[in-house]
């Protein structure tokens, strides 16, 4: 589960992009291009703060859908932004390491 908050996508990968993930708001989600450059399509630096400001400054931009939730349905789920808070910090862990392979 990761969080989103955008209505820009795009269709076509950069050229040397891989796509790491697909899901069903956007179909990248992620991408590492020439294996030292990642793009995401989610926020999993998101914080019950920035959630509650977007929701509270921008919720109009909340349109009912597939896959658009409403405030109610996120805000009680500490737990969804714990877990992507977490495998950024496991990502941003591992970068030294890869960065050191490289080289």
């Amino acid at each position: 589960m990761v969080f989103q908050w955008h209505g820009d996508t795009f269709s076509r990968l950069p050229e040397d992009a891989v796509c790491l993930s697909e899901g069903d708001a956007r179909a990248h989600q992620a991408l590492i291009c020439k294996e030292s450059v990642f793009g995401f399509q989610f926020h999993w630096e998101s914080t019950r703060e920035t959630i509650e400001n977007l929701v509270n400054h921008c919720g109009d931009e909340m349109v009912p859908g597939d896959v658009v939730q409403s405030a109610e349905e996120i805000l009680p789920h500490p737990e969804y932004i714990l877990q992507c808070n977490e495998r950024m910090d496991m990502f941003r862990a591992q970068l030294p390491k890869m960065w050191k392979a490289r080289i």
